[in-house]
C-alpha cells in the first residue's frame, strides 16, 4: 500500500512557512545591521555637530576655548569623544511567548543594541549636578524620519530579499513539489 500523500494546501503551507522562517532568519539578521549602523550614525552625527548657544570655556584636553551647546541641544562636538564612543551590536535571542513568558519553539528575534562607552554620555543626555540637558538619544529616537527610513523600509525590503532567495534555493534544490504531484498522479485510478 503506498504511503499516504499530503494534499496540495499542505504541501503549499509547508514550503510558505520555511521560505518565511528563512526570510525571518537571515533578512532579518542583515536588518539589524542596517538599523544598528543607521541609528548609531544619526547619533554620532549629532555628537558631530559644531557648538554655538552655550557659553564659552576653556577645554583642558583641548587647550583651547571652546563653545559648548545650548540647553536642550545635542551636545557640542569638542574632543569628538563622544562620537567616538557610539556603537553597535546586533543577534539574535530566544523569543518569549507574551501570555505565558515561555521561551517559545523554534522562536527567536532580533536584537539591535545601540551603545556608548562614555561615561558622560548619559550626564549630557539626561542632566548631572547642575549639569543642563543635551539629549541626543531620545532626539534621534523621536525622528520620525528616522524610524521609517532605517527601521522599517530596510526590513521590510531585507526579509523579502532572503525570502525570495530561499524560494529560488527550495525550487532549485528540492524536487518535493514535483515528486507530489507525480505520486499524486500515479495514485489516482
Amino acid at each position: 500500500m503506498p504511503k499516504p500523500v499530503p494534499d496540495m494546501s499542505t504541501l503549499i503551507l509547508a514550503n510558505a512557512m520555511r521560505v518565511f522562517n528563512a526570510g525571518a532568519r537571515h533578512g532579518l539578521k542583515a536588518a539589524g545591521g542596517t538599523v544598528g549602523a543607521k541609528y548609531s550614525k544619526a547619533i554620532r552625527d549629532m555628537y558631530g555637530t559644531p557648538g554655538g548657544g552655550g557659553r564659552p570655556y576653556f577645554h583642558k584636553k583641548l587647550g583651547r576655548v571652546v563653545i559648548s551647546s545650548a540647553p536642550g541641544t545635542p551636545p557640542a562636538k569638542q574632543a569628538g569623544d563622544l562620537q567616538d564612543s557610539v556603537g553597535f551590536t546586533f543577534g539574535r535571542s530566544a523569543a518569549r511567548n507574551l501570555q505565558t513568558g515561555q521561551f517559545a519553539k523554534g522562536g527567536t528575534q532580533t536584537i539591535v543594541q545601540v551603545f556608548s562607552t562614555s561615561a558622560y554620555a548619559p550626564e549630557q543626555e539626561f542632566g548631572y549636578g547642575g549639569l543642563p540637558v543635551r539629549p541626543a538619544w531620545t532626539t534621534a529616537a523621536r525622528d520620525m524620519y528616522l524610524l521609517s527610513s532605517a527601521i522599517i523600509h530596510p526590513t521590510a525590503l531585507m526579509f523579502g530579499e532572503a525570502e525570495r532567495a530561499a524560494a529560488k534555493r527550495y525550487a532549485a534544490s528540492s524536487p518535493l513539489p514535483v515528486t507530489i504531484i507525480g505520486q499524486q498522479a500515479a495514485i489516482r485510478p
